[in-house]
């Protein structure tokens, strides 16, 4: 796998890194110009994060994987998954960078040179990021399952949400949980005609900051015996309406 970085005026390719071998998954900038990657192994999924220089992409450093929790020494079941990283999203929290770990379901609080400094345990992450000193994740479990048969007897429906954000501090305290209201009533009934049974997954698959907004990409899959389906589209929460009293309290 490789980093491009591109030039905005004329999009020409300005640098390269190359990782042989290996797969790239995540990135996060930090202060000082520095780039982190995560860099995992095609075979197992071990993972480490790579710290590149942002403007040439050479490499500085490596952070290895057992200081990550990318080794998958915490979970005596994992098999290693080919094509698969151990760690499922980084980036940078004030001063420090965060690591989500799927093999252990911890968080990983480092300095921007690499040096371990506190694990949050028991966060399943599937998505990070930050606005200040507060950190927002999507942990991508299914939190409740709902089963609908739209007073029809033969028409029946399994939704699985994993729709959810948990607002930590930096000490890894949770502040809050929102779990957006369910919008999907008025979808079923057209979605399931002539189909007895349906799956329906809601999921946040990546998300971001900007402007006081949380910005978040939505993707529902629709699942039958027949046919698998999918609708993407953007989530905006304003930030200082879901989160104002975490904000004055951090």
């Amino acid at each position: 796998s490789r980093v491009q970085r591109h030039r905005l005026d004329t999009f020409e390719i300005a640098a390269v890194y190359e990782d042989p071998g290996r797969g790239i998954s995540d990135l996060a900038l930090a202060p000082g110009g520095i780039l982190f990657v995560v860099s995992w192994d095609d075979d197992d999924g071990t993972s480490c994060v790579r710290a590149l220089d942002a403007l040439s992409l050479a490499l500085r450093f490596t952070i290895p994987s057992e200081v990550v929790g990318g080794d998958g020494a915490n979970v005596a079941h994992w098999p290693g998954h080919p094509g698969y990283s151990l760690l499922s999203d980084i980036t940078i929290c004030g001063d420090e960078l965060v690591v989500g770990c799927r093999s252990d379901s911890t968080i990983r609080m480092l300095s921007t040179t690499g040096l371990a400094r506190r694990i949050i345990p028991s966060i399943a992450s599937h998505r990070l990021c930050s606005a200040g000193r507060l950190l927002f994740v999507n942990s991508g479990e299914v939190r409740h399952c709902r089963r609908y048969n739209l007073h029809l007897v033969d028409r029946v429906a399994t939704v699985f949400d994993s729709r959810c954000i948990v607002v930590l501090s930096p000490c890894g305290t949770i502040l809050q949980e929102y779990k957006p209201p369910d919008s999907l009533n008025t979808d079923l009934g057209q979605v399931m005609t002539g189909r007895p049974s349906l799956s329906v997954s809601q999921q946040w698959e990546s998300m971001c900051t900007v402007n006081g907004k949380l910005i978040m990409h939505e993707q529902i899959t629709w699942k039958s015996a027949e046919q698998e389906s999918r609708t993407n589209k953007l989530v905006a929460l304003e930030l200082s309406l879901l989160f104002w009293s975490n904000l004055v309290a951090v």
